[in-house]
């Protein structure tokens, strides 16, 4: 009995453990899902998006084949969306070739703003990742990769 006891308190004295971090990969890319996240595949196309309760804002990530990153990919991934756009920016990120825009889109009298990076892909096209919110109060002056 002593045993058993000494055993519990051993056992209740053990930090605890954390769940461990949601990680999906879908296209090359690894993303931490926060809780309740859910990830739909459709052909060439990945949305991710928060539960219901948190409309207006997700990442959606697609592949295009045979054309590397560049400036005038994306401003004719945007410009067929009919988004706004301001300059779009191509650099070096840890010695890959990078392509970065913003944008802005009305749908269903929302407004949305989005975020696009290109990145290459192992095929030798580009991975387009688009983070979109309609929440204004979430969105900062200069997005987060601008300011890095």
């Amino acid at each position: 009995m002593r045993y058993l006891i000494a055993s519990l308190l051993c056992a209740a004295a053990m930090p605890a453990v954390a769940d461990p971090p949601n990680v999906v990969e879908t296209h090359g890319i690894e993303i931490e899902l926060p809780a309740g996240w859910t990830v739909v595949e459709e052909k060439t196309n990945t949305t991710i998006a928060p539960p219901k309760q948190y409309k207006g804002r997700g990442i959606e990530i697609a592949e295009i084949q045979g054309l590397p990153p560049s400036k005038a990919l994306v401003a004719q991934f945007l410009d067929a969306g009919k988004l706004k756009h301001g300059a779009i920016q191509e650099e070096d990120r840890n010695g890959m070739h990078v392509v970065l825009a913003s944008a802005t889109a009305t749908i269903a009298g929302k407004a949305l703003d989005l975020d696009v990076v290109a990145i290459p892909n192992a095929s030798g096209g580009a991975t387009l990742v688009l983070s979109w919110r309609s929440t204004p109060t979430l969105r900062t002056e200069t997005p987060r990769w601008a300011s890095s």
